[in-house]
């Protein structure tokens, strides 16, 4: 709740004033999905307690992201732009402790006030955004299918290589990863 705040410069004399400072329970994070992604992803993290906290921002390693309380147990984080300057992803420790083939393994936490950071358990494996500058060819027989394209960019030895699959139209075909 909240309490006074009084002022004392000589431990028995107290300035008078309304100055008032207020407890607040930590909120309760109890899972985030999607658990990957990259830049722009809207991480849902559910628990309870959200909508008392005046100033709540989501921070994925140490870089706050754009938060959005949605309700008291639902908040949306958007992931940051994190590169190799943030200090989440060059941090040598977090580098030898937490990077997969598939991306850097990042803690989600909430930042209530600017200064007290409340862990919550969930890591969220940050995958830099896949990139497409060309295909090859650009056409193909009608009805057949069959044409193998080529697809270049960059980002994709990021990608989990048992899900990948390529979409022409409606129709889904399968894909292999020759090289990023």
């Amino acid at each position: 709740g909240k309490v006074k705040v009084q002022i004392s410069v000589d431990k028995t004399n107290f300035i008078p004033g309304n100055t008032y400072f207020e407890y607040i329970s930590d909120p309760i994070i109890s899972y985030g999905t999607p658990t990957q992604g990259s830049v722009g992803t809207n991480v849902l993290l559910s628990g309870s307690g959200f909508s008392r906290i005046p100033s709540l921002n989501c921070v994925f390693g140490d870089v706050k992201s754009k938060t959005t309380v949605i309700s008291d147990n639902l908040i949306a984080c958007a992931v940051p732009t994190l590169d190799s300057s943030s200090s989440s992803l060059s941090s040598r420790s977090l580098q030898a402790t937490n990077s997969t083939s598939t991306g850097v393994a990042l803690p989600v936490s909430l930042q209530t006030n600017g200064q007290h950071i409340v862990y919550s358990g969930v890591v969220f494996t940050y995958q830099p955004k896949i990139f497409v500058s060309t295909i090859s060819p650009i056409n193909g027989p009608a009805l057949r299918g069959g044409t193998l394209v080529s697809i270049k960019g960059s980002g994709f030895k990021n990608i989990d290589t048992v899900d990948v699959i390529c979409i022409f139209g409606t129709s889904k075909s399968t894909a292999a990863i020759i090289s990023d």
